[in-house]
């Protein structure tokens, strides 16, 4: 068995964004009327007050012929509330809840803490049946230092495209898409790594990793937040196992 790695916390940690989401299923009667009165509690802290929009469809492809949308469903399905400063937005939906927290990141206690206090708020209003799904995405913008158009990936990643010895070039952008499986413990993580344009000599790494559960459970906090700490030290050791000791010194 592999030990989990330390979950260190960062004096400048490179966390842009980072997200709880549980998918919920509500009970008929709950409509778009009472999770908009979920303003009620918070709008002190959240004035903003936004409807949000959901669109799915099909879209068909054939050889020779222009793409077709077979079928779609959009709407209203519930509401996001932003704080004065956008740095926090609570989202309350017919299919569940979110929780965001963009820079700066203080800590997993204080962001966790908050996001139960809002659960618990959307609980008490949407009364939801069960879960059926949990998420926890963190969003890392990782600058490094940068002097020319090749990137030296070895030097602060882990896990990067490698191109074999034999090809003469070298790596100036890449966008690599990973889908990992954790059968301990029944999760899935979506790990996106990308560079974006080179400023000021520093040049942006994004490590996008989206780390979920898509068991259905009955509404239980106790083991929500326990599968919730699981899902967590699965997104670390992919945050930490994916980088090198020379990035994790840019945060201290």
């Amino acid at each position: 068995m592999v030990d989990m790695p330390t979950a260190e916390t960062f004096l400048h940690a490179p966390i842009t964004e980072a997200l709880i989401d549980i998918r919920t299923e509500l009970p008929p009667e709950i409509s778009l009327d009472i999770l908009s009165s979920f303003h009620n509690e918070i709008k002190e802290e959240f004035p903003d007050k936004k409807k949000r929009q959901m669109w799915a469809g099909v879209l068909e492809l054939k050889p020779g012929e222009n793409p077709q949308v077979k079928s779609d469903k959009s709407g209203l399905d519930g509401f996001l509330f932003r704080s004065e400063k956008g740095q926090k937005i609570v989202q309350a939906r017919l299919d569940g809840f979110t929780f965001n927290k963009l820079k700066p990141y203080q800590s997993w206690e204080i962001f966790s803490e908050e996001a139960k206090v809002h659960w618990e708020r959307f609980v008490r209003l949407a009364k939801p049946k069960k879960i059926t799904r949990i998420a926890l995405r963190y969003i890392n913008r990782i600058e490094v230092p940068y002097t020319s158009s090749e990137i030296d990936l070895e030097k602060y990643l882990n896990t990067y495209p490698v191109v074999p010895p034999s090809v003469d070039c070298t790596v100036s952008n890449f966008l690599m898409r990973l889908m990992l499986e954790n059968k301990k413990i029944d999760a899935k993580a979506l790990v996106h790594q990308t560079v974006e344009e080179a400023r000021d000599k520093l040049l942006p790494i994004i490590l996008d990793i989206d780390a979920s559960m898509d068991s259905s459970f009955e509404l239980n906090n106790e083991i929500l937040w326990e599968k919730m700490s699981k899902l967590r030290d699965f997104k670390n050791s992919i945050f930490f196992e994916s980088i090198t000791e020379e990035t994790k010194e840019l945060f201290r």
